[in-house]
């Protein structure tokens, strides 16, 4: 059982939102009442193991699939707002499942899956040994090509769409530097830099809604 939320007139073109690791539908919350002015109608939902969502754990893989169901359940599916980890899933799921949607904002993103991984061994100071353990069930799991199989950069390089990267240039969480190579993965795509907001307040600011509508729009900003 997935947890959706819907705003809107279902005949308006529809937003999705993808929540970050850890996070949950309402997370973007902020985005909903500029874009119902806008003109839009949003979904959003909490993934497998997030928010009112059935199930303790979850993957990139369960996410997308959820992503997939969602979008193509809706009339006028549009663009997707995502959010960190949210950017990969994705990212994952325009390449995997053809989704029809036509933009893309990427907010405070990273590329590749092995970059969270990375933080939890700092952050616990793991041994080689537990490391390379953890790896080897990884790719078990998963396939010995999943970090390839699921960069946001790889996966979006042959995408169509239009593509927004909003990034914070003092985000501790996911250096700005991601966001970079994810832009630069596509020819088609804007890049809007913000100082002081973090990882999370970013998704509140004024300045960041004013960004994503005009992107959405097709107005160009300098």
């Amino acid at each position: 059982r997935v947890m959706t939320y819907h705003w809107g007139d279902a005949d308006k073109p529809r937003i999705f939102l993808v929540h970050g690791w850890s996070g949950r539908g309402t997370q973007l919350g902020a985005f909903v009442a500029p874009l119902l002015a806008a003109g839009y109608s949003v979904t959003s939902f909490d993934a497998p193991g997030h928010g009112e969502s059935d199930g303790h754990s979850t993957n990139l893989f369960q996410i997308a699939q959820v992503l997939r169901q969602v979008v193509l359940e809706a009339r006028r599916p549009y663009a997707l707002i995502a959010h960190s980890f949210g950017c990969v899933v994705s990212a994952y799921a325009l390449r995997e499942y053809q989704l029809p949607i036509a933009r893309l904002v990427a907010i405070s993103s990273p590329t590749s899956t092995k970059y969270p991984i990375d933080g939890f061994v700092q952050t616990l100071q793991l041994s080689q040994g537990i490391q390379d353990g953890f790896l080897k069930r990884y790719k078990t799991e998963f396939g010995v090509d999943v970090f390839e199989r699921t960069a946001a950069d790889n996966n979006l390089r042959n995408w169509h769409g239009k593509l927004l990267v909003i990034h914070d240039k003092n985000d501790a969480i996911v250096p700005w530097q991601y966001g970079e190579q994810l832009a630069q993965a596509m020819t088609d795509s804007e890049v809007f830099y913000t100082q002081s907001l973090g990882h999370r307040r970013i998704l509140t600011a004024q300045k960041v809604m004013e960004r994503v509508i005009a992107f959405l729009q097709g107005t160009k900003q300098v």
